[in-house]
């Protein structure tokens, strides 16, 4: 028992917390963010992630732009995988809104930051322009034509032969160069001017021009005739 005495007679008293030292700690805190400029911290904060934003679809429509498919099958499944990532037009349009919701806030609040405003307003304004640049991307890859359905169009050297109308006169509309090249076509080359396109519409080009239009477009560079298939429930209702 005295051994016992003698150890709680031994032990240290807790120390007091220094009440004093805390509250100027605190004090000196609230001071310092008294001093921070909010302003100027919202704005960029906000400015940092409309790039990012900015940044993101940009980078999505040089992807689409790039993509290049067999078949149908193949658009049809990137299409499914970029909808299943929320990487499709419609999340990106949700996260447009969201950030436009944001702005309309802060232009409400325009009595507050005066002069800075403009900055907020130029993000807001490529903002904007980044999704459309997106949203034209996404169009065009959704509805671009496989190579399987480009491969319909192609003509080969015998068939430019026994065409109608095309001779040596008869130009490309795009690159205005002749449709026939008697000496690619007499060693029987698939170069551009050795392979010819023939579209429904039955305008001619080469292959190499009418395949950098077709990559954007899913019509006629002439006559704006529409290349896309029919689906199957266009086909049985028709």
């Amino acid at each position: 028992m005295r051994k016992l005495h003698q150890a709680v007679a031994q032990r240290e008293e807790p120390e007091s917390p220094d009440v004093e030292s805390f509250l100027n700690k605190k004090q000196q805190l609230l001071w310092k963010l008294c001093d921070i400029d909010w302003t100027k911290l919202l704005l960029e904060a906000f400015r940092v992630g409309g790039e990012r934003l900015c940044a993101e679809f940009r980078f999505r429509a040089g992807i689409l732009d790039g993509q290049v498919f067999d078949t149908t099958k193949d658009r049809e499944d990137f299409v499914h995988r970029w909808t299943e990532r929320k990487m499709d037009l419609s999340a990106a349009h949700e996260n447009w809104e969201s950030r436009e919701f944001l702005m309309n806030a802060l232009a409400q609040m325009v009595y507050i930051f005066e002069n800075d405003l403009y900055q907020s307003y130029g993000i807001r304004y490529r903002l904007r322009a980044s999704y459309e640049f997106f949203e034209v991307a996404y169009r065009r890859a959704e509805g671009r034509l496989p190579k399987e359905e480009l491969a319909k169009y192609e003509i080969s050297v015998e068939q430019q032969r026994q065409q109608q109308g095309l001779d040596e006169n008869t130009v490309c509309i795009i690159c205005q160069c002749a449709l026939i090249d008697e000496e690619n076509a007499s060693e029987e080359k698939d170069g551009p001017m050795g392979r010819l396109y023939r579209l429904p519409c039955s305008h001619y080009f080469h292959e190499e021009c009418v395949q950098q239009w077709l990559h954007y477009h899913s019509s006629c560079p002439v006559c704006r005739h529409d290349l896309t298939p029919e689906t199957e429930e266009e086909c049985r209702m028709s």
